[in-house]
């Protein structure tokens, strides 16, 4: 099969969530999709959580060799979060460390966790499949997609499987730009079919540096009218809706505003409210975020991508490039200027008051509005998440 419709990715995706329930895991390897051989099939086990804290294992995927009109390919399922084992899920997503695939691509630490603790048995799957020629289908919802994406590039550079296609749904950023360019490279720009909602927060964590496959691509846009603050957008049942009956094609695949250097220069010079309400304003201040580190760093982001071992360690170094971007000018642009309308931006979201001058820029306080930043999107994505699951 040359590719999955959307609908199906999206059944696919939703139904995996039956993993955790043995009778309704029964019922989902018998979609028409998967082979009827048991032996065909495998589910997965995976390790979530801390290694102290809500530490969990449990069901989170499943391997399955084609059936009929799929008797060449190969499907890599996992389910996102949810709230069955105590809250072990956010505990991965939220462990905002740096970790390497087997490639050596950094990668968030913690779905590399996940992802790691499932390679045994996915490699005793592939094992079982001889002579393998055909695509293999990655596909996952939320942290399910970001597990999905880890998978999608360890078959393709390890396993050195050709034909790999990876299907998302409002998933979070898996990796840096180097895993990012390395998978849209090696699956191909054209087989990643990442489908997100405008007003979904969980695709807009974690912050930068972290980023989504396609590198330098959009993925597929649903538009959206739910209020970032409730779960309704990130409900895996409202993404199979709105992509029932419609084809690849049919979904936009667009560049945001916010992608440009005077859109963003634009935004931050306005006198318009940062409303904490809207996704487009969490998405603004990470692109000029980005638009600020490239200026100070001549568009070299390596300093950013090595070294990460948390969600404070990355804040004190992303406060230590501004507040030596404050002090720079390249050309006609003047980092100081930037700087403060970018922080003055962050407070207004975040409800401080902006009352900031120049003089109190300093690297103390650049960090804690970074690392507040950090956290309310992680806030407002777990809020999303964690409404679903108890749903």
């Amino acid at each position: 099969m040359e590719r999955l419709s959307p609908r199906v990715a999206a059944e696919l995706a939703q139904e995996i969530y039956a993993v955790q329930v043995e009778s309704e895991l029964e019922i989902f390897l018998m979609r028409p999709e998967f082979a009827s051989n048991s032996n065909a099939k495998r589910d997965l086990e995976a390790s979530v959580g801390g290694h102290l804290i809500r530490s969990a294992t449990d069901g989170f995927g499943v391997c399955a060799a084609g059936g009929p009109g799929y008797e060449n390919d190969l499907f890599l399922m996992f389910r996102g979060s949810t709230s069955a084992n105590n809250g072990a899920d956010w505990v991965s997503n939220g462990k905002i460390g740096l970790g390497f695939t087997s490639a050596g691509r950094p990668v968030h630490l913690g779905f590399l966790n996940i992802f790691r603790s499932m390679t045994n048995d996915i490699e005793h799957f592939l094992s079982q499949q001889p002579g393998f020629t055909g695509t293999v289908h990655c596909i996952g919802h939320s942290l399910g997609g970001a597990v999905a994406s880890l998978a999608a590039e360890w078959v393709r550079s390890t396993k050195n499987f050709p034909n790999v296609k990876l299907y998302t749904f409002g998933a979070p950023k898996p990796g840096m730009t180097i895993f990012s360019s390395a998978i849209t490279s090696g699956v191909g720009s054209e087989n990643i079919y990442r489908t997100y909602n405008a007003t979904d927060p969980v695709p807009m964590i974690p912050l930068f540096p972290f980023v989504h496959p396609p590198h330098r691509d959009y993925g597929h846009f649903i538009s959206s009218t739910e209020s970032i603050l409730s779960a309704d957008a990130h409900d895996m049942e409202l993404y199979k809706r709105k992509v029932d009956g419609l084809d690849w094609m049919d979904l936009k695949r667009m560049p945001p505003r916010f992608n440009s250097e005077d859109a963003i220069e634009e935004w931050l010079s306005s006198n318009i409210k940062a409303d904490p309400n809207s996704s487009k304003t969490w998405e603004w201040l990470n692109e000029a975020l980005i638009y600020i580190l490239k200026k100070t760093l001549n568009f070299s982001l390596t300093i950013t991508q090595s070294g990460i071992v948390g969600l404070v360690t990355l804040a004190d170094k992303l406060a230590w490039i501004l507040a030596r971007a404050k002090d720079m000018v390249v050309g006609a642009w003047e980092g100081s200027k930037w700087v403060l309308r970018f922080i003055k931006r962050a407070m207004e979201a975040l409800g401080m008051a902006v009352s900031v001058t120049f003089e109190d820029l300093t690297q103390t306080l650049i960090r804690n509005v970074i690392e507040r930043l950090m956290r309310k999107t992680l806030e407002v994505a777990r809020r999303a998440i964690q409404s679903i699951s108890r749903s």
